[in-house]
């Protein structure tokens, strides 16, 4: 009799053991699954800060940064057939604006999505906006400074043929 209780309180001790096992791998593959996202929601925090900062200082269009978002490229690459492409970065970035009642700023919102299968959105990825207010016209101004030196540049090269 003494011995069938020993087997019991072994396989209780050994279900005890495997329970808490289970519970603490449970949790670990939540904490790696939220490690993950934590990470991906920053990569888009990251690209749509950087995309609303373009538009504001003046350096691109709302156009400019609508669209797939390109993989960054190393300008060290030597270009040797060693140096392979870098994937696509499957990030899109959607940048929309509406009116706003202060004066000639614009309110703008970039959002940031990851892309899944076919370039649709994905739902089980984060997608993080920026919103805020800037000055549309600046940019629109810059890029006709740009356009009307360059064209300025071009007629004297050509004048002094």
């Amino acid at each position: 009799m003494r011995r069938g209780g020993l087997l019991i309180e072994m396989i209780v001790a050994i279900a005890l053991f495997v329970g808490a096992g289970l519970v603490v791998a449970g949790s670990m593959r939540d904490g790696v699954r939220a490690s993950l996202r934590a990470i991906e929601r920053e990569r888009a925090t990251d690209i749509a800060s950087s995309a609303f900062a373009l538009v504001e200082a003046g350096i691109a269009t709302i156009d400019e940064i609508n669209g797939p978002v390109p993989e960054y490229e190393d300008p060290d690459a030597s270009g040797n057939f060693a140096d392979l492409l870098p994937p696509p970065s499957g990030w899109v970035i959607e940048a929309e604006t509406d009116r706003s009642s202060f004066g000639d700023l614009t309110m703008l919102t970039v959002t940031a999505s990851r892309t899944g299968p076919g370039g649709q959105p994905d739902p089980t990825s984060p997608s993080v906006s920026v919103r805020g207010l800037v000055h549309v016209a600046r940019a629109i101004e810059d890029a006709e400074l740009r356009e009307s030196e360059l064209g300025r540049e071009i007629e004297r090269l050509e004048g002094g043929r």
